[in-house]
């Protein structure tokens, strides 16, 4: 339907996963709607010809009313340790209402906000590991007015994965704790290639802003030149070389984050053990990275002091920079 439109009938599939259903009478209000109602309410009654008035909020209730956190429900999944695995945000809406946990761990990266499933229809975002088969349990919980409190007791359900039976639980263990392994150097290399790059950004940012300072900034700008090129170095590291890899030249070396992508992308479903390339895979890229980490935050470091150097010659304000200032 992504590519045929209308001319294509189709329906969305069942959610999967442990679908949860709860009833709320009603909603819970947030103070604003609170007082509009009491206003309703006042308005309503001097319809009726009865004296009813309400005072006006004061400027501070409404400067409150804009700053509060709304209200939210959230479903708090745990294993059968007790060890909370998932946090599922839930609709504050009156009547009936479902939530469906897909079964796994919450993903290494964030999805990126108000996506459009539209741009791409075969883009599932990002996913967790899968949770082990077994006992667990779900909570249904409120925040209201910054405080969390249970509604209703917990309910307990099982989790079976299909061709989990086929495997011996020393197996599934092994699995599961390599996957979870994957998985947190999977976060620190995503982390690890966001903050290269936007300390990139930084840098090209300072140097333009050191080119509109009315000081001798030569010396600045060859740090920030050199700065950018370490950048760039080390996120070919990372990531792999891009301009090679859109030309869509061969043979290139894998990258770290391409290694742990490839396990990744193949033990998506899978219940079966690790392969060695597999592990291999992920003992090259473990290896590698705790090498390249210690030269990212060496990179974090030399930038905030380009950083700081260019405050103190007075240069225009750039994204990052905590601004000095003394009056004089």
């Amino acid at each position: 339907k992504g590519f045929l439109g209308e001319s294509f009938y189709t329906a969305s599939n069942p959610p999967y996963g442990a679908t949860f259903t709860y009833f709320l009478k009603e909603k819970y209000k947030t103070a604003k709607e609170k007082r509009q109602d009491a206003e309703k309410a006042a308005a309503k009654k001097n319809e009726m010809g009865a004296y009813a008035t309400l005072p006006y909020p004061t400027r501070d209730q409404l400067r409150e009313e804009a700053e509060a956190e709304a209200p939210s429900l959230w479903f708090l999944v745990s294993d059968a340790e007790g060890n909370l695995v998932r946090q599922l945000p839930a609709t504050n809406n009156s009547g009936i209402n479902r939530v469906t946990w897909n079964l796994r761990y919450p993903p290494t990266s964030l999805p990126a906000e108000n996506a459009n499933a539209d741009d791409n229809p075969f883009d599932g975002g990002p996913n967790g590991t899968h949770a082990m088969p077994g006992k667990y349990s779900v909570k249904l919980v409120k925040k209201v007015d910054g405080k969390y409190a249970d509604l209703g007791t917990p309910q307990s359900f099982n989790l079976y994965v299909f061709g989990a039976d086929k495997m011996a639980a020393q197996d599934r263990a092994t699995l599961y704790a390599f996957q979870r392994r994957v998985a947190k150097l999977d976060r620190a290399i995503s982390g690890a290639v966001s903050l290269s790059t936007e300390l990139r950004t930084r840098v090209r940012a300072v140097r333009r802003a050191l080119r509109e300072t009315p000081a001798n900034t030569s010396a600045l700008l060859d740090r920030a030149d050199d700065l950018d090129k370490r950048l760039g170095a080390e996120l070919r590291a990372l990531r792999g070389d891009t301009a090679s890899i859109s030309r869509q030249e061969v043979p290139f070396p894998p990258s770290l984050s391409g290694r742990i992508n490839n396990i990744i992308g193949d033990q998506f479903t899978s219940t079966s053990l690790p392969t060695a390339t597999h592990q291999n895979d992920y003992t090259i890229a473990a290896e590698g990275f705790a090498q390249e980490l210690t030269k990212v935050k060496a990179l974090a470091e030399a930038v905030q002091s380009l950083e700081r150097e260019a405050e103190k010659l007075g240069a225009p304000w750039t994204p990052g920079r905590v601004p000095e200032w003394q009056d004089q």
